[in-house]
């Protein structure tokens, strides 16, 4: 299974730099009416991308900067949407312990790729701009600028949740993360029998150690 796109696409939701700092607080505050409106959504985004930032570009070890971005990841992205969604409706067929296999195992892909970027995501700078209403939340745009790189926009889907504000997709040059990784598990299962469990063990090899 290809993970280079997905990948790709994850990276950003961790690793991204916001201009300006945020209260890190704010990622933690319980949602409520303004924050639910879009000016909440953007300034969310930024604060999960401000924090984050500040992780990458400080001086803390390797290690401690791998927890530390686990637990940004966990109080800015809705992981377990985003696997329900990106399974489709092979969650339906699938018996809850696959069901709980999967959403561990996408998590753990979700920090892999985040993590696993850390060095490449130096002095990386985001930009929010508009916002925008859809039937499923409200898109956050920003202007991406990496250092020798051409500058890209990243679109966030922000969604209000029990536990607060949180990104339930990430849309890199209009390619959106987690319509790609569905895709990609439909066309696995799709010449797989819909073997769940064989999607299962195909994850588990990928995040083994080589």
């Amino acid at each position: 299974m290809n993970r280079r796109t997905l990948l790709a696409a994850l990276s950003r939701v961790g690793v991204l730099a916001a201009a300006g700092a945020v209260p890190a607080e704010a990622l933690a505050q319980a949602p409520d009416r303004s924050a639910e409106r879009p000016a909440g959504a953007a300034a969310f985004v930024q604060a999960a991308t401000s924090r984050i930032t500040g992780i990458v570009n400080g001086a803390d070890s390797p290690r401690d900067k791998v927890l530390k971005l686990q637990e940004a990841v966990d109080q800015a992205v809705d992981a377990e949407e985003i696997a329900r969604f990106c399974l489709g409706r092979f969650w339906r067929s699938a018996t809850p312990a696959q069901q709980g296999t999967f959403l561990q195992m996408f998590h753990r892909v979700l920090l892999d790729g985040v993590t696993g970027q850390i060095s490449a995501y130096q002095g990386v700078r985001v930009t929010v701009g508009a916002t925008r209403e859809r039937d499923d939340g409200t898109l956050v745009s920003s202007l991406v600028a990496r250092p020798g790189q051409k500058d890209a926009r990243v679109d966030w889907l922000v969604r209000p949740t029990a536990a607060g504000l949180r990104i339930e997709d990430v849309i890199a040059e209009g390619t959106s993360l987690r319509l790609t990784r569905r895709n990609d598990y439909a066309a696995y299962l799709g010449s797989h029998d819909g073997d769940i469990g064989l999607l299962l063990e195909a994850m588990r090899q990928r995040l083994s150690p080589a």
